[in-house]
């Protein structure tokens, strides 16, 4: 009795072990010796994420974008096609995690926590969302770092499955964004007929690239003058570059004036891509006779009778003064 009950011992723990998963050398796995020790038959789990890049670059401060992540599993192994074959498409617990991100990027995954059929061709579906700030430089690459663990599978006694784990990238490029910042003193220039007179303005870049300004005039005055650049060019702060600047308006009324306006376009683009604009600031700059011109002129015209009264008087002495010296 005690023979046959032995036999029995031995021939169930030999069906177990053979029954068992196995850990294959060049599989994904993890854990402990004891862990490897008891799964000396399991299948090692081959993690696979596919995903297809953004066909459009991500804009800062332009919203969320998503990439989907498939995930599939694949069996590795001396035994993996027996154990996928005991596992009844049982599914393997797969976790993504993000590890790393850049400073100026929010990034986060949608359905994290997959349950994978094994050697199946259709994909489970993870979603990583993405945005980016004004400090992401423009067409540079952001790099995401994204660890996927899956949990062992045990059977009986021993693991069919053992953990496993992969480290991958998800990669896109960063868009350009403009933020351009005008300051003037004032907008009002109360200024005299004739004289040249700067208007400064300040400009600065808060965009992620190097921008070039290009300045229009949509109303302009037939009796102003006016002179001032066509185009600055102005640095990004990302790039450690001075991202600040000062044009000036030179204006010159030809003639008297009362109140008139000029009004000008600022149109910021890429330096290395003129197609990508951004949005248009419209300033205007407001000017007004100061009245100097006329008050010279109220001077002439009320002291004009005296002037010529003395002109006329110094004229007849000096003319007397002629007369006498040379009648002698």
């Amino acid at each position: 009795m005690i023979k046959k009950t032995f036999i029995l011992f031995v021939l169930f723990l030999s069906i177990s072990i053979f029954f068992s998963p196995i850990i294959s050398s060049y599989g994904n796995s993890i854990g402990s010796s004891n862990d490897i020790k008891k799964s000396m038959f399991a299948a090692s789990p081959l993690i696979n994420v596919v995903y297809e890049p953004l066909n459009e670059s991500v804009i800062p401060n332009g919203g969320v974008y998503t990439i989907p992540l498939k995930v599939t599993i694949n069996l590795a192994g001396k035994y993996a096609d027996l154990q996928l074959k005991l596992l009844k498409n049982r599914k393997i617990p797969v976790e993504l995690s993000i590890i790393n991100a850049p400073s100026w990027c929010d990034a986060q995954i949608e359905n994290s926590y997959l349950s994978i059929t094994p050697e199946s061709d259709n994909p489970e579906i993870a979603i990583l969302k993405v945005s980016v700030n004004e400090k992401a430089p423009a067409f540079t690459q952001s790099r995401i770092s994204i660890h996927a663990t899956s949990s062992s599978i045990k059977g009986l006694i021993f693991k069919r499955v053992t953990d496993g784990e992969r480290y991958f990238d998800v990669s896109f490029v960063n868009g350009y964004l403009s933020i351009i910042n005008y300051e003037m003193e004032k907008s009002l220039y109360e200024i005299p007929v004739n004289s040249e007179t700067k208007v400064p303005i300040k400009i600065k870049n808060l965009g992620n690239g190097p921008t070039v300004i290009n300045i229009d005039i949509m109303e302009k005055p037939d009796t102003l003058y006016t002179s001032f650049p066509s185009s600055v060019q102005i640095y990004s702060p990302i790039s450690g570059e001075n991202a600040e600047t000062e044009i000036n308006l030179i204006v010159r009324p030809t003639n008297s004036f009362d109140n008139e306006r000029l009004r000008l376009k600022f149109t910021p683009n890429h330096l290395g891509r003129p197609d990508l604009k951004g949005l248009p600031e419209i300033i205007n700059v407001f000017f007004k006779d100061d009245g100097s011109h006329d008050e010279n002129k109220d001077f002439f015209s009320k002291n004009a009778s005296p002037i010529i009264l003395i002109t006329l008087g110094l004229g007849i002495v000096l003319f007397l003064v002629y007369r006498k010296k040379y009648k002698k």
